[in-house]
């Protein structure tokens, strides 16, 4: 049960960036939906009119090619499932190993590991229901590693998101 509405939520947070980032999708026309932004996270509703199950609250990191051109690293989103619990949603590139999944940490609190759940034409897809200590982290903490495996590589590539205007997006979600 959980695991579909995980799934249900993934192909959700696919549809919502698809939406609200219309500059991801080659030819995409002008986003319809809300967007307001806190510091380096956004809240993203799919409808003009944010309400329950229609929003998430994104960061999305780009890195820049030697051509200039930026090219997405890592997306990470929070969602709300029936019932009130958060979920986080990771795309991360293609390439990796996804035997170990990725892990989550906000300082010296506890690392999460969370499972790749598919690949799709934006990356490959990571997603877990958000235990409430990583809540209380992503709140009230300054930055988050997360971490994943290149293929064929023994070494972890850490990465990192600022927390900095997370707790005030979560609040603002409907």
């Amino acid at each position: 049960m959980i695991e579909k509405r995980l799934r249900n939520c993934c192909l959700l947070t696919s549809l919502v960036v698809a939406c609200l980032f219309p500059g991801l999708a080659a030819g995409a026309e002008e986003a319809k939906g809300y967007r307001k932004v806190f510091d380096g996270w956004t809240l993203a509703c799919s409808e003009a009119e944010p309400k329950a199950g229609s929003c998430q609250v994104i960061q999305a990191l780009d890195t820049k090619q030697e051509s200039g051109a930026a090219k997405r690293l890592l997306q990470a989103s929070v969602g709300r499932l029936e019932g009130g619990k958060l979920y986080l949603h990771l795309i991360l590139p293609f390439g990796l190993d996804l035997r170990p999944g990725a892990v989550v940490r906000v300082g010296e609190g506890e690392q999460v590991n969370i499972p790749f759940t598919t690949c799709l034409a934006n990356g490959c897809q990571a997603m877990v229901i958000m235990p409430d200590t990583l809540v209380y982290d992503f709140r009230n903490g300054a930055v988050a590693s997360i971490g994943f495996r290149p293929w064929n590589s023994q070494e972890t590539v850490q990465v990192k998101i600022n927390l900095k205007g997370f707790s005030q997006a979560l609040t603002a979600m409907p």
